[in-house]
C-alpha cells in the first residue's frame, strides 16, 4: 500500500467514525430521557462516548497517515469504527423499539 493510499483509508475511517458518533448523539436526543421520544434528553454519557470515539479515531488517522507501518494507528482507527458501529446499533435498536412502543400504545 501506498503511502498516499494509506492515508486516504486511515482518513476515511476517521470519517466514518465521526459520522457514527453523530449519528449516535442524534439518535440519543430523539430516544429523549427515560425512552419518551420528543423529550429533551441528557446528552452527558453519549456526548462524552461520541467524542472520546472520534478523539480515538483522529489521532488513529494522525498516526496512521504519517506512519502507515504502524499499528497503533491502525488499532486506533478500528478501534474508532467499531466503537462507532456498537454505540449507532445499540441506539437504533433502543430508537426503533421506543418507537414501536409509542405506536403500538396509541392504538
Amino acid at each position: 500500500m501506498t503511502p498516499r493510499m494509506a492515508s486516504r483509508l486511515a482518513w476515511t475511517l476517521a470519517g466514518v467514525t465521526f459520522s457514527g458518533a453523530i449519528a449516535s448523539v442524534v439518535l440519543i436526543v430523539l430516544i429523549g430521557p427515560d425512552g419518551v421520544p420528543g423529550q429533551e434528553s441528557t446528552l452527558s454519557d453519549g456526548s462524552v462516548t461520541a467524542a472520546a470515539t472520534a478523539t480515538f479515531a483522529i489521532i488513529g488517522a494522525l498516526v496512521a497517515a504519517r506512519h502507515p507501518r504502524n499499528p497503533i494507528g491502525w488499532i486506533l482507527c478500528a478501534q474508532g469504527v467499531g466503537v462507532a458501529l456498537i454505540y449507532v446499533s445499540i441506539h437504533y435498536a433502543v430508537y426503533a423499539l421506543v418507537a414501536a412502543s409509542c405506536c403500538c400504545s396509541s392504538r
